[in-house]
């Protein structure tokens, strides 16, 4: 009797492979057993990204937030340069002057932080599926581990390939996930650079007051301190509410909108990209290292300011004369009015100023949050 073939068994059509980044896909390193630090109960199992990114959005804002109101400070008024911001804060309001607001951006940028990566993890099979339908695209990192260069004459343009290949997915992920967001920190963003530069505004109103006054002349960063007392986060946000409603705390909405959606496109694009790029070539894998974690983290912020910036420099100028309108005890105060984005103006140094300690802050807070995100997503299950 011939034997018959055995029939096979009909293919079902799958869907997009689900997104895990790239360092939890198998929990192990080289094949090793996963070495588990803490195990979430099982009805949090499917936060884990959410509860990761938050622990480690916690430590890069607290690290990076000093540099963060000395960039706010730099965009809204002027000081001769970086150091002399540096002095004049810490000469008249101490240590904590580099730490007021802190609150709202701790708060808001970890649950945006969380928002955002989990937007970003889950949205990527999507736009994978997208951009597959125009060009080869890259593996997702659950696939990555198959991928390996033999050949390393072709090392350098195989890796070049990968990068450029990955990128818009990344970018469309992170768009997405810059916008979502945008909605939620706007309120925050406004009431933290409100309590960054209200005392900078009260001290030049006393300055202004003493001098039409004749008096005897002060510095613009020196008040009394019975005269000069801060508002709260808090006390920003209601003082925000009860002059013009909720709308006042999206006073800015519009410039923050594009600098979220382009610049957290090219944050992740960047670090996606680049992160895959340095293990692939000096690791012969896409999947993540440290030292490509922690490149990749820091270029990533770089690079998205250098785009952005000029929108944010728009944004902070604008919610700064929108602050000084709310706070304004004058009854004839005159609410501003959006400038228009000129192009020639963003290539103006002016948008600039700050740009500099804004980049090492940037560059610090994503080396910072990456890895321990990273880490995090290792050592946990």
């Amino acid at each position: 009797m011939i034997p018959q073939p055995t029939p096979e068994k009909p293919t079902v059509p799958q869907g997009p492979k689900p997104f895990l980044p790239s360092t939890a896909v198998l929990n192990s390193k080289d094949g090793q057993p996963p070495y588990i630090l803490f195990e979430y109960p099982t009805p949090l199992k499917p936060y884990r990204t959410s509860f990761n990114s938050i622990l480690a959005s916690l430590i890069a804002v607290s690290t990076g937030f000093p540099l963060d109101s000395v960039k706010t400070r730099l965009q809204t008024y002027k000081y001769n340069g970086n150091w002399h911001c540096i002095v004049d804060t810490y000469k008249n309001e101490g240590l904590l002057g580099f730490f007021r607001g802190l609150t709202a951006p701790l708060v808001s940028s970890s649950l945006m932080r969380s928002w955002s990566m989990s937007i970003f993890t889950y949205s990527k099979p999507h736009t994978h599926a997208f951009w597959s339908n125009f060009y080869d695209t890259v593996p997702l990192p659950s696939d990555a581990a198959s991928v390996r260069v033999a050949d390393q004459a072709k090392k350098s343009q195989h890796t070049m390939e990968y990068v450029i290949r990955g990128f818009p997915v990344s970018w469309s992920s992170g768009a997405l996930a810059g916008i979502t967001s945008s909605v939620l920190s706007c309120p925050f963003e406004i009431t933290k650079l409100g309590s960054q530069i209200e005392l900078v505004m009260k001290r030049r109103e006393l300055l202004l007051k003493q001098v039409l006054d004749s008096s005897k002349g002060i510095s613009p960063s020196i008040a009394p301190a019975p005269e000069v007392e801060p508002l709260g986060t808090y006390q920003i946000a209601k003082r925000l509410i009860s002059h013009s409603g909720i709308k006042s705390l999206y006073a800015g909405y519009r410039y923050q909108f594009f600098r979220d959606a382009i610049g957290s496109g090219i944050y992740f694009g960047v670090y996606d990209s680049i992160k895959s790029g340095v293990s692939l070539y000096l690791f012969d894998t896409p999947q993540a290292h440290p030292i490509s974690i922690a490149i990749a983290g820091g270029l990533s912020g770089g690079a998205s300011w250098i785009f952005v910036y000029p929108l944010d420099t728009y944004k902070s100028q604008y919610q700064r004369d929108y602050m000084a309108y709310v706070l304004s005890e004058k009854p004839n105060a005159t609410k501003p009015t959006y400038p228009g984005i000129k192009i020639k103006d963003l290539f103006k140094p002016k948008m600039y100023r700050g740009l500099g300690i804004s980049l090492i802050r940037t560059s610090i807070l994503g080396t910072t949050m990456f890895s321990c995100y990273e880490k995090l997503m290792e050592v946990t299950a």
